[in-house]
């Protein structure tokens, strides 16, 4: 008996805890034939084991669409609302996978007895995302009395996009309110606009906002923000002096969303509102809207005295762009060190030459962090870093010249080779290391020579760094790591080992062979024997 046979026996067990064991080790095991005991367990006196039994089906996938299948018709209703759970839960894995064996069946299921099973069911299929279900969705609309199958319908229509959008729009005019008002959130998750009569329907729900429950409230919300209308921005400004909680947020959101410049007045009085979450919601808003009336308000807002602020200030403004340059570099000197590094991160990302210099400069901020962003920032910026960083060198300490020794080598740019390679006679060990696995990043030939006398470095990582840098100029420069396998370090050899290993030439097995049997060191004999073994099989 193998190990699922006996854990599908162990589902029958008396004791609770063994049957509780068998499904979850079911589930992981991913296994075909584990579905249809798992459904029988969803009847189980043990609740517990009942729940295991569908994260376990839920778990082993699309493997056991076939058996859920049946079940969405098995005569309890019980088992029928697990397995349209599950479908549900399965739905987006059945989209991306294409398989839409489940469809037929849900459709039948729409029709079901229990009301919990054709919610399920019609979410469902709006997951799974086939237009098949649309008709029979709207049908379902017009004939099942109960409003939360209404929700689901209208949820599972905007899940399926644009080829229901005709439909939803059709839907606005619907006589009864709640069908609308779904209708009109369900476009919203489209993100469609192509009917005016959503956006008055969502603008016109706004004025009944007090009778709403908080999760309408911001769903209304966002549904505005995705459709994206400017005519949604008056009712929203509107309402944002009389909400509390976390409605104020979403409804900055959403105008910062929406990107129309009417917003700008009424969001910059917030700016200087009492509550620090607002006006960091704000700024971010603002930098959504863009325009230059944004930008000026967003300048003027690095006066405020909450780091907070200013910090979510320079995310708004590197979304200007190169406009925003200026002001970011004088954030640079920021008296707050999280001010300054997501200012270096805006910089890295605009990648304007402008701020190579003024990043240098802050290379040695007092904020370590900060300092480590800089050479991201720097490596972002890639070309027009490249001789600033080498001017900058001869003035910088040790650990700041390895540093930049390795954003010379990520950048790539052939301008680095000569400076690279007159750093492998650096004083530092750790800056001679950098620029070998520089080097052969870059990959240029001239480099070859130089890179055969680190291999003789007094440093240990130097060398070794040496070995994997000249490895990826290929098979031409096998005979200098032959040579140095005479290293007297064992680690070097051991590197020097690994290499050989992908190696084609016949040279590099015959190396290896006596390795695997001369080496002084066994870690060396071990690794040898390993990367011949590695060849053959």
């Amino acid at each position: 008996m193998d190990y699922v046979e006996k854990l599908i026996e162990q589902l029958e067990a008396k004791n609770v805890e063994v049957r509780r064991y068998a499904a979850s080790a079911l589930g992981r095991t991913g296994d075909e034939q584990a579905v249809n005991p798992l459904i029988n367990v969803l009847r189980d006196a043990d609740k517990e084991v009942r729940e295991i039994a569908f994260f376990a089906l839920r778990n082993i996938g699309i493997p056991a669409v076939k058996g859920l299948i049946r079940t969405l018709k098995h005569p309890d209703e019980v088992v029928r609302k697990k397995a349209s759970c599950i479908f549900q839960r399965m739905g987006y894995k059945l989209r991306n996978a294409g398989d839409l064996r489940a469809v037929e069946p849900l459709l039948m299921a729409l029709e079901d007895s229990e009301v919990h099973v054709r919610c399920r069911a019609a979410k469902a299929l709006g997951r799974i995302g086939d237009a098949r279900a649309i008709e029979p969705l709207i049908a379902m609309l017009k004939h099942d009395l109960n409003e939360d199958a209404h929700q689901s319908v209208t949820y599972a229509l905007g899940k399926i996009g644009v080829p229901a959008a005709e439909f939803l729009i059709a839907l606005l005019s619907d006589e009864r309110e709640h069908v609308r008002f779904h209708a009109g959130l369900a476009l919203g998750k489209i993100g469609d606009a192509s009917d005016e009569r959503a956006i008055d329907i969502l603008t016109a729900a706004l004025e009944d906002f007090d009778n709403q429950d908080w999760w309408r409230q911001r769903a209304l919300i966002y549904s505005l923000a995705r459709i994206g209308d400017a005519r949604a921005v008056e009712p929203l400004t509107t309402l944002l002096n009389t909400q509390q909680g976390w409605v104020p947020y979403s409804i900055i959101y959403a105008l910062g969303q929406i990107r129309d410049e009417s917003a700008i007045t009424p969001l910059t009085a917030l700016l200087k509102d009492e509550d620090k979450r607002i006006r960091v919601a704000t700024s971010l808003a603002l930098g959504e809207i863009g325009g230059p009336t944004a930008f000026e308000c967003l300048t003027a807002s690095l006066k405020i005295e909450e780091a907070g602020v200013r910090v979510n200030t320079a995310v708004a403004l590197g979304k200007f762009g190169t406009a925003a340059v200026s002001p970011l570099i004088a954030m640079l000197k920021d008296k707050d060190a999280r001010v300054r590094k997501q200012s270096v991160r805006e910089l890295g990302r605009i990648g304007d030459s402008r701020a190579v210099a003024p990043l240098i400069a802050t290379m040695t901020d007092s904020d370590k962090k900060t300092g480590r962003l800089v050479f991201k920032a720097l490596e972002q910026i890639g070309a027009f870093a490249v001789e600033p960083l080498v001017e900058a060198m001869e003035n910088l300490d040790d650990n700041l010249r390895s540093r930049v020794v390795e954003v010379l080598g990520k950048i790539g740019d052939s301008r680095a080779i000569e400076p690279l390679i007159a750093s492998l006679k650096d004083k530092d060990s750790r800056v001679r290391s950098k620029a070998t696995i520089a080097l052969g990043r870059i990959g240029d030939e001239s480099a070859i020579e130089t890179l055969t006398i680190a291999l003789r470095d007094e440093a240990t990582p130097v060398r070794i760094n040496a070995v994997h840098a000249l490895r990826k100029y290929g098979e031409s420069t096998l005979t200098f790591l032959i040579e140095a396998l005479t290293d007297r370090t064992a680690s070097v050899r051991r590197h020097i080992v690994a290499e050989l290993e992908g190696s084609g030439d016949t040279r590099a097995i015959d190396v290896l062979k006596r390795i695997a049997n001369e080496d002084a060191d066994e870690s060396v004999r071990r690794a040898a024997h390993s990367a011949l073994k590695a060849r053959y099989e």
